[in-house]
């Protein structure tokens, strides 16, 4: 990804936090793999509205995955996995879901600095005061 890639405190968190899924679980480090791209693009500025595009719908996904996980938690039963298995509980999934939601969604604004210029879905946001594209 280059030497600008993990800059700032949350890339370096994201970083991290993929290691640590990759270790804890990798069905679910296989699902996030996708978006490994994405992820530790640091604080690379955007090249262009797909590239904010792209950004956008990662952060969606990423919400979305934290989400069913959260439903999948219905119960207290739910949250303990067997430990003797060495799997990871659901809780232990959803708590690191959340750092990497929020280390991911904190690259944002460097990301945004570092761009030639502000994408173009971003400045029709600013200029009509929409809701931001989340």
């Amino acid at each position: 990804q280059g030497p600008e890639a993990a800059t700032t405190p949350a890339a370096d968190e994201v970083s991290a936090i993929l290691e640590e899924l990759n270790s804890c679980s990798p069905e679910l480090a296989f699902v996030v793999a996708e978006f490994r791209g994405e992820l530790l693009a640091g604080s690379r500025g955007f090249q262009g509205d797909a590239a904010w595009w792209t950004h956008l719908e990662v952060r969606f996904a990423l919400r979305c995955l934290l989400r069913r996980l959260e439903e999948s938690l219905e119960s207290f039963a739910l949250r303990f996995d067997d430990r003797a298995s060495g799997a990871a509980s659901q809780l232990q999934k959803l708590q690191l879901l959340t750092r990497l939601v929020s280390a991911f969604e904190a690259t944002t604004e460097p990301r945004l600095a570092n761009s030639a210029q502000p994408p173009l879905g971003l400045k029709v946001e600013r200029r009509y005061g929409l809701k931001p594209s989340e």
